[in-house]
Formats: C-alpha cells, sequence, structure tokens
C-alpha cells in the first residue's frame, strides 16, 4: 500500500469511527442500529456505499463494524478477545537522556500497553498521558507519537505518555474508561521506578480520548483502601484536557462532575455552523457550562465564536497543565504560583462514595 493509500485509508477509518462511536449513543431499544433509524448509519451509508455487505440498501451496525475492520485489515474474524500475543516492552535511552519505554503493560489484554518518554532528572518529574481518539473502536497510542504537547513537557523537564485501550469490541463503555483508570494506577504502583512524582499526574485526549480524560477528572476514585495490585492505588488526577470533545461526553463523562473536580482545559477549532458535526463546540461548551456552576476552574478556546483564538493552543494547554502540575514553563522563564497538592494526586476532596485512603 502507497503512502497516499494509507493517508487515505486511515481518514476513512478515523471518519467512520466516530460515525459507529455517535450512532452507539444512545443505542436503539427495539431492534440492531441501522440506517433505517439512526441518522449517522444514514450518513454513513452515502459515503460508504460499500459497508452494505448484502446490498439490501440498509446499512447495519454489524455491517459498519465489519467494513472497518476490513479496511483496517483485520478481516472479518468476529469479536476480537485479545488472546493474542501481546506487543514486546522495550526500553532505549535517548542521546538526551530520556529514556523511552515501548509498549509497557498495566493489564493482561495486549491492548493494554502504553509507551512513555521520562526526562532524565535528578527528582521525581510530572507526568502527562495522551489518550488517542476513534469512536471506541479505532486509532492507536502512536497519536501520541507527534502531539506538540510530548515536546513542551520533555522541554520542561515533564514525562509524556500515551496509552492504548480496549475498543468495543472488546469491552463495554464502562470497562473501557476503567482501562484509563488502571493506567494512571499503574503509573503510581511504578513511580518510583519511573522516576514520577505520583502527586502530579495530568490527562487529557482526542475525541473520545477526551471523552475517557473527563471521566478520569470527573469519576470518583476507583482505588480501595486495602486493595490488592493496582486497585489499591488512586486513580485520580491532578488536571484534565479535551481536544475536540465529542458528541456523547455528556452521558460517559460529564454526568460524574461535582465541585471539587480538577481543572479542565479544553480545545475545538469546528466551526459552529457545522451543526451536524460529531466534535461540535456546543459539546465543549455544555462541559464549560458544568464546570462554571460546579466552580471548577476550567478554559474553553474556540476558534469560532464572538471571541475567537487565534494563538498556540499546545503552548496554551501546556501553560495550563504545568501550572496545576507545579512544574517551570520554559516559554515563560518564570515558575507559576505553587498549588497544593494532595496525597493521593488531585485537587479535589474525597467524594463520598471514593475511598478514605489510598496508597499512591
Amino acid at each position: 500500500m502507497n503512502k497516499n493509500m494509507r493517508i487515505k485509508c486511515s481518514g476513512l477509518l478515523s471518519c467512520l469511527a466516530v460515525v459507529i462511536f455517535a450512532a452507539t449513543w444512545p443505542t436503539i431499544a427495539n431492534g440492531e442500529v441501522s440506517s433505517r433509524n439512526n441518522r449517522q448509519l444514514r450518513a454513513a451509508l452515502k459515503r460508504y456505499p460499500a459497508a452494505d455487505t448484502n446490498k439490501d440498501g440498509v446499512l447495519t451496525m454489524s455491517e459498519a463494524r465489519a467494513h472497518m475492520r476490513r479496511m483496517a485489515g483485520g478481516g472479518d474474524k468476529g469479536k476480537d478477545k485479545g488472546t493474542g500475543k501481546q506487543p514486546e516492552t522495550t526500553k532505549k535511552t535517548d542521546k538526551d537522556g530520556t529514556t523511552v519505554i515501548t509498549n509497557a503493560k498495566y493489564g493482561l489484554h495486549q491492548r493494554q500497553v502504553m509507551d512513555l518518554w521520562l526526562p532524565k532528572s535528578d527528582k521525581p518529574t510530572a507526568i502527562v498521558m495522551y489518550i488517542h481518539g476513534g469512536g471506541f473502536v479505532g486509532g492507536d497510542k502512536s497519536h501520541g507519537h507527534r502531539q506538540p504537547m510530548k515536546g513542551k513537557c520533555l522541554d520542561a523537564k515533564v514525562a509524556f505518555a500515551t496509552m492504548n485501550y480496549r475498543f468495543k469490541q472488546h469491552a463495554s463503555y464502562q470497562e473501557i474508561m476503567l482501562d484509563g483508570a488502571r493506567a494512571i494506577q499503574s503509573l503510581r504502583a511504578n513511580a518510583r521506578k519511573l522516576n514520577i512524582d505520583p502527586r502530579r499526574i495530568g490527562v487529557y485526549g482526542h475525541s473520545a480520548g477526551a471523552i475517557m480524560s473527563l471521566w478520569l477528572g470527573f469519576h470518583p476514585d476507583v482505588g480501595r483502601r486495602g486493595g490488592k495490585g493496582l486497585s489499591a492505588y488512586s486513580s485520580t488526577v491532578r488536571v484534565v484536557g479535551g481536544l475536540l470533545t465529542p458528541v456523547g461526553t455528556d452521558g460517559l463523562a460529564l454526568r460524574y462532575a461535582s465541585r471539587g473536580d480538577p481543572p479542565v482545559f479544553q480545545h475545538n477549532a469546528i466551526p459552529f455552523s457545522k451543526t451536524k458535526d460529531l466534535h461540535h463546540p456546543s459539546h465543549a461548551v455544555a462541559v464549560k457550562r458544568r464546570c462554571d456552576q460546579l466552580r471548577i476552574s476550567s478554559i474553553l478556546l474556540l476558534e469560532d465564536g464572538p471571541k475567537p483564538f487565534k494563538g498556540d493552543p499546545a503552548a496554551a494547554q501546556s501553560a495550563f497543565f504545568f501550572k496545576y502540575l507545579g512544574v517551570v514553563n520554559p516559554d515563560k522563564k518564570k515558575k507559576p504560583a505553587d498549588t497544593p497538592v494532595k496525597p493521593d494526586g488531585s485537587s479535589k476532596p474525597r467524594k463520598k462514595n471514593g475511598p478514605d485512603k489510598v496508597r499512591t
């Protein structure tokens, strides 16, 4: 497959992935979701007629998913149980002293892996985790390798990570969210070995990854006092971010928001005129509005509206994250005001249904 074909296939996969995600939220009570009862699948049928494999003029959810697997080169073998061989974990040190760990495992499933960049430092560093998008049916942690935030973090001696997680063919939405929690718990469990500060963890994501990041910020801590293994560690984070916050955020993440949750950064470049876009800015506006109601510190950068943002979103995001992670911002050449860090790694009090104490 030549380069142009790979680019085209990647774009089609990404688009079809978000269509499938939107079509499954909410689900149809009677019968399978199809182009007969879902406008996203009707739009997908027009754009990808080959996905209608039986040529009956109706695109079902199973046909859409099977078509996406074929486009990705995965064949049509049905539901992936994740029983294949897990990728090998590798470790190397760059010339600047940065340690790069590839496919570090945080679970038993083959997609429960992450990549890390650990800058050389005499003391434990803060860390920022990126979560890729793809409608919970596609995407890969390699998207994080190209994130501008990665360079911003390493310049500031902040560790950076990017994770894979299970898809809808592997697990439920709630189980997928718990993959994010487990990854954070894994970072804390290995904090000394990785030379990271377990109190200073930030997370952000793109599209579906934005939902998972916001879920981590809003959901009560899943760590348990007296728990075994990773469950003994906190899943809380100190600051969260969402890029292109999508449809479905309200039902999967925003409903957990409460006063005392960590600060939220969002950026969206989609015009308000694109009313049918899955990443319409109204979804990010809803998050911002709820944060304001709960007095959660937040910022929303929109490139369309009364006060359009025209600057560098990565620079704005890094300044926001570094402030709450207590990091010296190289772009500012001065230290931001200190912010207190709680032992569990968050800036919020324990929620009433969370554990009284977990290990950091």
